[in-house]
């Protein structure tokens, strides 16, 4: 197989691999719900991203590198998105319940 064609299907692979997440992101921000994503589910998902880019950049082979990169910043958008709306506005919430105000 040559060179180019090698190129190409890194290059598809890489794209069908980051718009999958796309999807989730989009709901998760959308919905501001978090709850049925695990915290070890991400953060397992962010070392091997970190790995495969290392990985990646050691080969030298551009379409990893690329592809891992965008699936890292996904990665850390619904890692942000799951500490935002599972434990940061939620303690707001629940603070919030209990508030008593005097007329």
């Amino acid at each position: 197989m040559d060179d180019q064609t090698k190129t190409i299907i890194g290059y598809t692979g890489g794209t069908l691999l980051n718009i999958t997440f796309i999807p989730q992101i989009y709901k998760t921000f959308k919905s501001k719900k978090t709850d049925d994503i695990s915290i070890y589910f991400m953060g397992s998902q962010m070392i091997t991203s970190i790995f495969c880019l290392t990985y990646a950049i050691l080969l030298d082979e551009n379409p990893l590198i690329l592809s891992n990169s965008i699936l890292f910043i996904e990665l850390l958008a619904l890692f942000i998105g799951k500490i935002m709306y599972s434990y940061i506005y939620k303690k707001k919430e629940s603070n919030s319940k209990y508030k008593i105000t005097f007329v």
